[in-house]
């Protein structure tokens, strides 16, 4: 069974109420865009998603003056996003019932995705697409997390030109770093699958090492450590 794809990433921390966090006046801003693979084989990686995405709100919630805001889109480049990007009100820090909210997106994200999986396009478009959704300045992050099981398969953008084009549309004032949540064989508790990608050598590993990112397992009994440790990057 071919594998599938976060151009994601997410917590025990802090279980207190959000209601004053949400209230403060804000200044770091962080813009974060989940990239997840939509095809077959991500219904174990769409579970723990799912299942431990509500500790990594907490956490957000609870890093002092940061407004955050989160987009998510699939690894199929015939789809529109599926959170924050393009609809009424941005998903963010303010939002009500996010963990709702967030599991209703990936459920409609769901697994008939196309089986050429397009992380660094598909980014990209998004970003050029839907220019409110990043914010650039000096006081403003952007957060790329890629979730997949499968090899980068852009068409367009090769890493060296991913990197460029980012930098060139997200400016040179704010910060850029680049994550992964994948189920490759040599990622912690992922299926040794004799024929599956490995992270090591990948073109993910150029882009999140050339941002000063870092990539986690997203097999289940890693993926909520994993999901804690990227959130405990975003200290600004």
């Amino acid at each position: 069974m071919k594998s599938v794809i976060l151009c994601f990433c997410f917590l025990p921390f802090l279980f207190f109420a959000n209601t004053t966090r949400a209230n403060e006046p804000k200044q770091a801003k962080l813009d974060l865009l989940l990239v997840v693979d939509n095809s077959l084989s991500m219904e174990a990686i769409h579970t723990e998603m799912k299942s431990n995405i509500k500790f990594f709100f907490q956490r957000l919630n609870a890093i002092k003056n940061l407004d955050w805001r989160l987009g998510l889109i699939s690894t199929t480049s015939s789809d529109t996003p599926y959170l924050g990007l393009g609809f009424k009100e941005f998903f963010d820090y303010r939002t009500n019932d996010k963990v709702t909210l967030f599991n209703l997106a990936i459920d409609n994200l769901g697994l008939n995705g196309s089986y050429d999986e397009i992380s660094f396009d598909n980014a990209i478009r998004a970003l050029v697409n839907y220019p409110d959704f990043s914010r650039r300045g000096v006081d403003s992050s952007l957060a790329i997390i890629f979730v997949t099981d499968e090899v980068e398969q852009s068409v367009i953008f090769n890493p060296d030109t991913f990197l460029t084009t980012l930098k060139s549309i997200y400016g040179t004032y704010g910060k850029t770093k680049i994550y992964g949540a994948f189920g490759f064989k040599d990622m912690d508790h992922c299926p040794t699958n004799q024929n599956g990608p490995t992270y090591e050598g990948s073109k993910f590993q150029k882009v999140i090492e050339a941002t000063g990112g870092f990539a986690i397992s997203a097999c289940s009994e890693s993926f909520e450590t994993g999901l804690n440790k990227i959130a405990r990057d975003f200290q600004f």
